[in-house]
């Protein structure tokens, strides 16, 4: 368990002493981690304004297919001897969801690669199942994942939103940039650069983010959580890899 989760399992009562003990630990911990980390070369996440371009037409373009899918249902619920219906997770939006990834498919320009992970898994016996859940990443590390395990609960619940940067991690071999098999997934989410790929103006410069990337003999060795991510994805090991553009 790490100090946020601590916290967060705490939240609302006193902790006794031997709960605060571990809290100290764990944050004598991170202090450490970081304190060692800043002694390594490091850089900022950055999106060139091109990507960031590409990225918001992108998901104007999925959300045209998500108020398709909406106004097919509010058609059926005013009219139904008219319209058929369209039931969460049925046919018509399994094709509507074919053809969302079909398009991201043309896009291959802009992604690096193309993945699953399972929908449950410790990362050493792979299994795919049809809930697993598919990701796109792009050349600078932003993500878009489509989770295939809430398709019953509608494409709404399918699609998430983009994240700044992923990357992957093993408990054995630590830290990579591109996805392996088995490596577990880490996406992080600001609330600058969801503003910036939901607003009106185009960007007219590179996306600087606040995240950092620290690496250690030219590999990439820990992305340390900062203050301005609003969410955390800690997700499932990477089981396929559709294909993978050299970087």
């Amino acid at each position: 368990m790490n100090l946020e989760q601590m916290m967060k399992s705490i939240k609302g009562r006193v902790p006794d002493p031997e709960t605060m003990k571990s809290i100290q630990d764990l944050a004598d911990r991170d202090r450490k981690a970081l304190e060692r980390l800043e002694q390594l070369p490091s850089e900022n996440f950055v999106i060139p304004r091109k990507e960031l371009e590409t990225i918001r037409a992108i998901r104007e373009i999925l959300l045209g297919y998500m108020s398709y899918i909406e106004e097919q249902r509010l058609s059926y619920e005013n009219n139904p001897m008219l319209f058929p219906q369209v039931l969460r997770g049925g046919e018509q939006e399994q094709e509507v969801l074919r053809n969302m990834m079909n398009f991201l498919d043309k896009y291959d320009d802009i992604w690096l690669c193309k993945f699953s992970t399972e929908s449950q898994g410790d990362g050493k016996n792979l299994s795919e199942t049809p809930n697993d859940s598919i990701y796109y990443m792009t050349n600078s590390g932003a993500s878009i994942r489509f989770k295939m395990a809430n398709l019953k609960e509608g494409i709404e619940c399918v699609v998430q939103p983009f994240a700044d940067f992923i990357y992957f991690e093993s408990p054995e071999e630590g830290a990579s940039e591109i996805p392996k098999l088995g490596y577990f997934t880490q996406e992080y989410f600001t609330q600058e650069f969801t503003d910036l790929i939901k607003g009106d103006e185009k960007p007219e410069e590179d996306y600087h983010s606040s995240i950092r990337k620290y690496y250690n003999n030219g590999k990439l060795e820990d992305v340390p959580k900062t203050s301005k991510i609003k969410f955390q994805h800690n997700g499932s090991p990477v089981n396929r890899i559709f294909f993978e553009n050299n970087k």
